[in-house]
């Protein structure tokens, strides 16, 4: 408290993001996880009930819409079309909202949190990726994976990591 009579009285404050207890970094792996994995498969349902509603007509016999499913696999296999494309953007974009949900629960140690469900997943990707597409574009995508899912958990906590206690002026 200051001596001077004519100051605004002032008062240190803690955070009270430091005040709570802990987070749980197991649980904000799972959850992230399953937010991922449920976001992704959610949106690629969405993405495979348009392009089969842009290419189904009427009069197909249940022989062409199997093939059109299978033509829908090929290309959502391949990321130079706009299905594969979009499927990507989804699965990244999924993997961002499972980060900052993953950084939300364990809180100050996010960054652990991150490492955990960023690996995880990256291993996961390789093992379902191995048979659609080639090593280098599995790697690739495991990376970046990795790196947009810590980027989720630094959107949420890393600008709020270095800021600890400060004065404020009480009015």
């Amino acid at each position: 408290m200051s001596d001077n009579p004519f100051a605004p009285p002032k008062s240190h404050v803690e955070d009270s993001d430091k005040t709570q207890k802990p987070g749980s970094i197991w649980k904000g792996v799972v959850i992230g996880i399953v937010v991922d994995i449920v976001g992704t498969t959610g949106g690629v349902i969405v993405i495979s009930i348009v392009y089969m509603t842009l290419n189904l007509t009427p009069d197909m016999t249940p022989t062409e819409i199997e093939g059109i499913s299978a033509k829908f696999s090929a290309e959502l296999a391949n990321f130079s079309s706009i299905w594969g494309l979009s499927g990507v953007v989804v699965g990244l974009g999924m993997s961002l909202l499972g980060g900052y949900i993953c950084a939300i629960i364990a809180k100050e140690r996010w960054k652990k949190a991150a490492v955990i469900y960023g690996v995880i997943l990256a291993i996961y990707g390789l093992y379902l990726g191995k048979d659609y597409s080639t090593i280098g574009e599995n790697i690739s995508l495991s990376i970046l994976t990795f790196i947009v899912i810590y980027l989720g958990g630094w959107l949420r906590e890393g600008r709020h990591e270095n800021q600890g206690s400060k004065t404020v002026n009480v009015e």
